[in-house]
């Protein structure tokens, strides 16, 4: 057996116990990186929002904004603002909504429920023009959440008649 050359190897125990600790660190790196990307999708504050702004008849004395907001995350809502920018105006007007139901910090609206909330727009000494039909205007909605956690959504609207 003369120029034979013999290496020494690892036992097969050994090779194992080091195969299993390299999945076991893996596999802990990977649920590390899963649960810290899933944590912030489960707690999200997100809205669906339509906007209808009509002016009957089109000459009307006064127009009517309608919204609904249906809360499509997973914080409850406890405020919503709503501002638009009036014909002939250049900075936005925030219009006073009561939502049904009633949205506030001891009546958050829950995920998956909806509110709507409608105003009449008038005109007179001290008030912008009224929405004219046919014309784009800039909607900005505001959601807050109870955590503080807030979502903005920006709309164009047509106002009907």
């Amino acid at each position: 057996m003369a120029g034979l050359n013999y290496r020494r190897s690892l036992s097969t125990l050994i090779a194992t116990i080091i195969l299993v600790a390299i999945t076991v660190a893996a596999s802990l790196v990977v649920y590390g990186l899963f649960t810290g990307v899933f944590s912030s999708y489960s707690q999200n504050i997100q809205c669906l929002v339509s906007i209808n702004l009509v002016r009957p008849g089109g000459s009307a004395s006064y127009a009517v904004v309608a919204l609904t907001v249906k809360n499509t995350g997973s914080i409850p809502i406890k405020a919503i603002t709503v501002q638009y920018v009036p014909e002939g105006q250049s900075s936005f007007s925030t219009l006073t909504l009561t939502w049904d139901p009633n949205i506030s910090d001891t009546n958050p609206l829950p995920s998956g429920a909806s509110a709507s909330a409608s105003a009449v727009i008038t005109t007179g000494a001290g008030l912008p023009p009224l929405p004219i039909s046919g014309k784009q205007y800039p909607f900005i909605v505001k959601v807050t959440g109870t955590g503080g956690q807030t979502f903005t959504e920006t709309l164009t609207v047509t106002c009907g008649s």
